[in-house]
């Protein structure tokens, strides 16, 4: 049996320590302000940002290591309302196993072919330039870290 792939073993301790400390900061947040927008009508709740992050966590994990795409509906991410506390620590339950699987499934790593396997766009990955004025695609990080649209 091979050695487990030390980048594999960090990165599956990085994650499940930042789920874990997301869970508890939601499961700690005050629930009737988990709908709250603190910077006005135009900005994401608590509840929009833990259900953004959880998606987005699956899919970039599964993009990574070479699974397939989780189906995924992300413009439903940001209309995400909690009003049942419960129901966001199970979708924390749920989408913590499932990202955390992710790791179990492969021991060591061929870093090449994953590389080779995810070159060139990725359509699942990308979405509409919400920038005013803007009608372009693009990578949502890169474009959110550098300004710019690809």
């Amino acid at each position: 049996m091979a050695a487990p792939d030390p980048l594999l073993a960090a990165g599956n301790a990085t994650v499940r320590r930042t789920l874990a400390e997301m869970r508890q900061t939601v499961a700690e947040f005050p629930p009737e302000a988990l709908n709250w927008k603190p910077a006005g009508e135009d900005t994401n709740s608590v509840a929009v940002l833990a259900t953004h992050s959880l998606h987005s966590t699956h899919s970039w994990l599964s993009t990574a290591l070479g699974e397939p795409l989780p189906d995924r509906d992300r413009d439903s991410e940001f209309r995400v309302n909690a009003d049942d506390p419960a129901a966001l620590i199970d979708l924390f339950d749920r989408m913590s196993s499932e990202c955390t699987a992710l790791f179990d499934r492969e021991p060591t790593m061929d870093w090449a072919r994953s590389a080779a396997r995810t070159r060139g766009p990725m359509p699942a990955t990308r979405s509409k330039c919400r920038r005013p004025g803007h009608s372009c695609t693009r990578s949502s990080t890169c474009a959110s870290i550098s300004g710019r649209c690809s």
